[in-house]
């Protein structure tokens, strides 16, 4: 398989400009017949090598982030006044 960042097939490109790695991870593992760390590190090594790419996933993974920390806020906030109404 070769590692180049611009080896990726033409549907995996079109994937990752969509904003869909996994579904790009899935198309790399289907059309070069590669385990799923291979074709992993072949999708991530595309995005890094372009930067607008890279910047796009870099701040939904932030979005991600913070949506995960207001969730589990939420959830203690919850879980205090639940506790507290108890006593």
């Amino acid at each position: 398989m070769n590692t180049n960042p611009r080896s990726l097939p033409a549907p995996a490109v079109a994937a990752v400009r969509a904003g869909n790695k996994i579904e790009a991870i899935k198309i790399v593992r289907e059309v070069d017949g590669c385990g799923l760390k291979p074709a992993k590190e072949l999708v991530e090594n595309f995005i890094a090598a372009d930067p607008e790419l890279h910047a796009r996933f870099a701040a939904s993974r932030a979005r991600g982030v913070r949506r995960t920390f207001f969730f589990l806020a939420l959830l203690v906030a919850l879980v205090v006044l639940f506790v507290l109404r108890k006593k």
